[in-house]
């Protein structure tokens, strides 16, 4: 099995994995490194420190090549924009839909 090296980027300095993690592939190295994406932010914040949004997790093969970068953001769901929309005139917009008509068509 392959080792993986989980090193913490925290926006300004590298914390290096010497040990590193032996794992079926890559797919479970991305997953190690969301986990540890996830306990950093958690530890982050729980200490007063805002969310650590330019920090990453680099997964290093065995030759020490970064083959993957998990961003603690991608922790953070995004919301299509609709969602960030007045909820009236979303709403509106959803009634004349149904009627058949189109926003500001003056039905």
């Amino acid at each position: 099995m392959p080792r993986f090296f989980f090193h913490l980027f925290d926006g300004s300095e590298v914390v290096s994995d010497p040990e590193g993690m032996e794992l079926a592939g890559l797919c479970e190295a991305k997953t190690e490194a969301r986990a540890d994406c996830r306990g950093f932010a958690v530890e982050e914040l729980r200490s007063g420190r805002p969310f650590p949004i330019w920090s990453a997790v680099e997964i290093c093969d065995g030759d020490g090549r970064v083959v993957h970068r998990e961003w603690c953001r991608s922790l953070i769901p995004m919301t299509p924009i609709d969602h960030l929309r007045d909820p009236v005139a979303a709403e509106d917009a959803q009634r004349q839909a149904a009627r058949g008509s189109r926003p500001g068509a003056g039905s």
